[in-house]
């Protein structure tokens, strides 16, 4: 798991504004080397740009099964 990165917070169709921050990695389920997966959330507030346009925040939550 890791942070979060605002989903780009402006999201025009086919194009996306991305945080200097997380331009890799936006939103969303990743699958990375190893078996490994990497999930980024969009978050709640903004960045230095104070607006949200086309990227819903939230809040997510895992159950993790031992």
């Amino acid at each position: 798991m890791a942070g979060h990165s605002h989903g780009g917070q402006i999201w025009i169709p086919f194009y996306q504004v991305t945080n200097t921050l997380a331009e890799k990695y936006v939103k969303g389920l990743y699958d990375l080397e190893d078996d490994m997966k990497l999930y980024v959330n969009t978050g709640l507030g903004t960045t230095s740009i104070h607006a949200r346009f086309g990227v819903i925040p939230e809040v997510t939550t895992f159950l993790i099964h031992i």
